[in-house]
């Protein structure tokens, strides 16, 4: 092969490279976009915009262009503050900028001339619409998550989705009309399928989802091949702050019990209902900087143990009597 034929090849390698990862950041981020103009509506061109939040290492920034646009790509997950500065205008601060995965948060900016140099703070939350998506997504965030009393599992959360029928992560049910092995499932950018089965093959602990973004209409092209829904997780990432938490949940069989006497199951020739006997979930997590606004870490420590009747109804085979048994996880 020759010089430029090698040289060309690794070039195109390359762009396919940066192209599936740029699909796949994308994926993971949201992006923040809008327009400055003054008082009169005028597009304003040349001015500094600057976004920052906890979720985010460092700052992002642009400048407004000619038409008075700006973009903002690749913004991790979370509550952004965005300022926007021009000599001789007032200095805008908007707070409460919530950005989603996949969303893009579109703003329209306005700012007045000042004689002295003056800052003005909009306490109002953002738009959290997407004018530019046509994509049909539902995003359950890491407040819903921490708040609403769901099981502690990803099938709990996939319960609470609209268009979800039976329990998706465990292989049965389904998802906009599709079976579970129909739904794509991602991972920090990484496919998440079972090889084997097609289904969920190993998904994050619960305490260290940050994000979820399940679509099911208008799907992007760069997913792949999906029957009906598309699960896109986003962990956890450290700080500029060091934080943690440790939990500890247990539940025993003194919580559910059987008010059938053996006696009485017996004759009726049917087991115990299956309910957990006992139930233990413990988890850690710390992160933190390594470098602030450089390099971050975060690391997720759970055990979990529990134990429930199976569901499986005494009966006896060839003289052989066969009862329900206990299921140790």
């Amino acid at each position: 092969m020759s010089k430029a034929k090698h040289g060309l090849l690794m070039a195109l390698i390359l762009l396919l490279s940066f192209s599936v990862l740029q699909a796949q950041i994308t994926r993971q981020t949201g992006t923040v976009r809008g327009v400055i103009k003054d008082v009169d509506g005028t597009p304003l061109p040349g001015v500094s915009i600057t976004l920052t939040g906890a979720s985010m290492m460092g700052k992002a920034t642009d400048i407004s262009r000619e038409d008075g646009t700006f973009r903002l790509p690749a913004v991790p997950p979370g509550n952004y503050t965005l300022t926007a500065e021009l000599q001789g205008f007032k200095t805008i601060t908007l707070n409460e900028v919530i950005v989603r995965v996949g969303l893009t948060v579109t703003l329209e900016v306005k700012m007045e001339p000042a004689t002295v140099e003056e800052q003005v703070t909009v306490v109002a939350r953002a738009p959290e619409i997407d004018v530019q998506k046509t994509k049909v997504t539902t995003a359950v965030t890491s407040e819903v998550i921490a708040r609403l009393p769901v099981n502690r599992s990803l099938t709990g959360i996939m319960n609470i989705i609209p268009s979800t029928v039976g329990t998706i992560a465990t292989y049965s049910g389904s998802i906009h009309g599709t079976d579970w092995n129909g739904v794509t499932y991602e991972v920090d950018g990484i496919n998440a399928n079972c090889p084997t089965t097609g289904g969920a093959f190993g998904t994050p602990q619960f305490d260290a989802i940050e994000e979820i973004e399940v679509m099911t209409g208008a799907i992007p092209a760069q997913v792949g091949t999906t029957g009906g829904a598309f699960v896109n997780i986003v962990t956890k990432s450290g700080g500029n702050k060091f934080s943690g938490q440790a939990q500890a949940y247990y539940t025993n069989k003194h919580l559910a019990q059987v008010l059938f006497p053996d006696e009485q199951l017996k004759s009726m020739q049917i087991g115990k209902p299956s309910f957990s006997l006992y139930d233990l979930d413990t988890s850690a997590m710390v992160g933190g900087p390594i470098t602030k606004d450089k390099i971050w870490f975060f690391t997720d420590v759970a055990f979990t143990k529990s134990s429930n009747w199976a569901p499986f109804r005494p009966t006896t085979i060839l003289g052989t009597a066969y009862d329900q048994y206990k299921v140790p996880n």
